[in-house]
């Protein structure tokens, strides 16, 4: 699987985490992608068999339900309390997680601020 990382999240320390835990990763900048709105986002996604990472969920989850084949999303939530929110290798380790736990993630979205434990 690989991820896609959009703009809200494509920090180059989340790359590093991702790469670093065995995980595929680009973000919308190294593909081209800077300023894109979502549905060509989604749509390269789609093509390419990318699972898009992003802070911006609901955008993508109303993609979602006209593709219900999707590679999947993996949502990022911001806590109000900035000290709560989860670092780039807790956003790593919960990617990890998530896949060790067999749960499908195509076709589905999932919150990785659940996944970090």
């Amino acid at each position: 699987m690989r991820l896609l990382l959009d703009e809200n999240c494509a920090a180059k320390q989340l790359v590093t985490a991702l790469r670093d835990s065995g995980h595929a990763a680009v973000t919308v900048y190294s593909a081209g992608l800077q300023g894109a709105d979502d549905l060509k986002i989604w749509t390269w996604a789609q093509h390419h068999g990318d699972t898009i990472v992003t802070k911006n969920v609901s955008d993508f989850l109303e993609l979602a339900r006209t593709t219900p084949a999707h590679h999947g999303i993996l949502a990022i939530f911001d806590h109000p309390d900035s000290r709560k929110n989860l670092s780039w290798v807790q956003i790593a380790k919960a990617v990890s997680n998530l896949i060790e736990s067999g749960l499908q993630i195509e076709g589905s979205c999932h919150d990785l601020n659940s996944w970090y434990f």
